[in-house]
């Protein structure tokens, strides 16, 4: 086997491995998204839920 072999036969490996290593790092980045997203979501939620209930509060005493 001789070395214009190796380098004909390694192109396609080197592309499948390029492939896969591109999906992976763009599964890893919409993992990473998806985490952000949630986090801010339930930071949102803690802050509004926060804010809301000083409200529920005082119309609960305006209803008594």
């Amino acid at each position: 086997m001789s070395a214009v072999d190796v380098g004909g036969a390694g192109a396609p490996v080197v592309a499948v491995v390029g492939t896969l290593l591109s999906a992976l790092l763009t599964e890893r980045a919409a993992e990473r998204s998806r985490r952000h997203e949630q986090e801010w979501a339930e930071r949102a939620r803690a802050r509004d839920s926060d804010r809301a209930v000083p409200h529920l509060a005082e119309r609960l005493r305006g209803a008594v």
